[in-house]
């Protein structure tokens, strides 16, 4: 015979809202390709235009502006147009001036010590 469940409502999480976990997630999904590291740590506090983007990191303009849409797509960059170019820096709303001052800095200044 097998056990009989009861009806158990979740619990809400104390540590944290599920919109918050469903957010942090996806913002670290976006973040898991080396180049939009890169990107986020590039436009910390400044604006720049795709070629200068591409230009700073190192890669192809089509695979720059790949990368930059998903980023404002998931709301961690702002674009705006000037004249003929788009500018592109961080949003900077609390969630992301948080995520780069403390974890992206963080982690970048712990890994580049150790090598």
């Amino acid at each position: 015979m097998g056990v009989r469940r009861q009806n158990v409502k979740k619990k809400e999480d104390p540590i944290c809202s599920p919109e918050a976990l469903k957010k942090l997630s996806s913002t670290f999904k976006v973040l898991g390709h080396p180049a939009r590291i890169k990107i986020f740590r590039v436009l910390d506090g400044k604006e720049y235009t795709v070629s200068e983007i591409q230009n700073l990191i190192g890669e192809v303009q089509p695979v720059t502006s790949q990368h930059l849409k998903i980023m404002a797509d998931h709301e961690l960059l702002l674009c705006r147009r000037n004249g003929t170019h788009v500018l592109y820096s961080q949003n900077a709303s609390e969630f992301n001036r948080k995520l780069s001052s403390h974890i992206v800095r963080e982690l970048m200044s712990e890994i580049t010590q150790d090598q």
